[in-house]
């Protein structure tokens, strides 16, 4: 049986930076690394820097948690 990882608290979110925040609202966008650095102008391993130290700062290991936690944070929306 599959669980789902539970979403970190978004007050978290608040003590993103810019960049990480454009970064995390892409990934929830769905774009890839290689699309994420083509749209923000920045280097492929800029970017996976980025989605790594997002996801160890909130403490989540996959990619999908960090989708739903933009969605929570109001990041983004669906």
């Amino acid at each position: 049986m599959l669980t789902t990882p539970p979403i970190p608290p978004v007050h978290l979110a608040k003590s993103l930076t810019p960049i990480e925040r454009l970064v995390l609202s892409r990934v929830a966008d769905g774009f890839t690394d290689a699309e994420i650095a083509q749209i923000l102008s920045r280097s492929k391993d800029t970017v996976r820097y980025h989605v790594k130290g997002l996801k160890a700062y909130l403490g989540i290991s996959r990619r999908e948690v960090l989708v739903r936690f933009a969605v929570r944070a109001k990041l983004v929306e669906l």
